[in-house]
């Protein structure tokens, strides 16, 4: 609990339940995610309130990582069974750094977001110091796009076609 103490302040660990989440003890993949079962110790969907926080970046699947690929993959374990659907795969139109118009990865985190049901997401945008420059937060989809957005002009990416 020292990094949660870090993070989150004495206060809040003193009086709220904090789960830290552990890929390495989950046992649920995108299959017991959609039927809304985890045999993890402490399962995602048996929270009452569920905030994410997370960073931003550039990913070569997702276009950025943030919003709801803390769930997919995050949440789903180690071993997850995530399908890759065959258009997805390197070159294609439905993948890319910065593609968030169709991109069918991107698809499958955000409804995995809403199969566990995601509150509340916070994500960042950091320099090359590792220091957060811009902070978003709200309903994971729009809190993602805008940072995706930012994204694009803070990391020097080209914007993506698809």
């Amino acid at each position: 609990m020292i990094n949660a103490r870090k993070k989150l302040g004495d206060e809040i660990v003193e009086n709220y339940a904090v789960y830290n989440h552990d890929a390495s003890r989950t046992r649920c993949g995108w299959a017991g995610l959609r039927q809304g079962s985890s045999s993890g110790s402490t399962g995602v969907q048996s929270c009452d309130l569920k905030i994410g926080i997370g960073c931003i970046t550039p990913h070569v699947h997702v276009g950025f990582g943030g919003g709801a690929k803390l769930i997919l993959p995050g949440v789903a374990g180690l071993e997850t069974d995530q399908p890759v659907p065959q258009p997805a795969l390197p070159g294609s139109d439905r993948v890319g750094l910065g593609n968030f118009e169709n991109n069918i990865m991107r698809a499958e985190c955000d409804a995995a977001g809403d199969a566990v049901g995601l509150n509340f997401k916070v994500d960042c945008l950091v320099n090359r110091r590792g220091q957060v420059t811009n902070l978003y937060a709200g309903d994971f989809r729009a809190t993602h796009r805008a940072g995706g957005e930012g994204g694009e002009e803070h990391y020097g990416l080209p914007r993506a076609t698809g």
